[in-house]
């Protein structure tokens, strides 16, 4: 019996398809305990569903899951955790909820795929590099209210053509 797991666990096991036992999921792709999504499987999908009610994606969860085209989110999720969102180079799809609050660092980052992305007004916070690497994107949205841009949250981003800074933000780093 688990008692706790942590994200990054098994993030580098691209041929995972199954997971079993007490906090698996019926379709056995995702390991789900207090409404925190910590183990994917990743093999031979391009489009994953994350299931109602996840309200954290733990950190590294989807870390280097290439074959990914799409991943839908939740209405409901609160947290993207620290690279939850990393090395995904075929992500061509995500959109995030407006129920998201925090998005964490490296959390969505080197999705070279990746041509537009919204971030949602409940986000205040940009952690540090947490945008970057994507080198396909050109178009971001950055919402009213977003206050503070940590370091390199821009960083590599070459083919972003046109970004406007809202007037609420206070803080921009390196």
């Amino acid at each position: 019996t688990f008692r706790d797991i942590y994200g990054g666990i098994l993030f580098r096991c691209p041929s995972l398809k199954q997971i079993k036992g007490e906090y698996a999921t019926k379709d056995g792709r995702a390991w789900i305990k207090n409404n925190t999504m910590y183990v994917f499987a990743p093999a031979e999908l391009t489009s994953y569903t994350v299931p109602n009610g996840v309200t954290e994606l733990e950190d590294d969860l989807f870390h280097e899951c290439k074959n990914l085209k799409e991943l839908l989110l939740p209405q409901g999720l609160l947290v993207i955790g620290d690279y939850a969102i990393r090395f995904c180079s075929g992500l061509e799809t995500l959109d995030i909820p407006q129920t998201v609050h925090t998005i964490g660092q490296c959390a969505i980052s080197f999705c070279e795929s990746l041509l537009e992305l919204v971030i949602p007004s409940s986000v205040t916070r940009l952690e540090y590099d947490s945008l970057s690497g994507n080198s396909s994107l050109t178009s971001l949205t950055l919402p009213d209210g977003l206050t503070h841009i940590s370091d390199y949250v821009f960083d590599r981003l070459p083919q972003l053509n046109k970004i406007i800074i809202p007037s609420t933000v206070k803080f921009i780093g390196r």
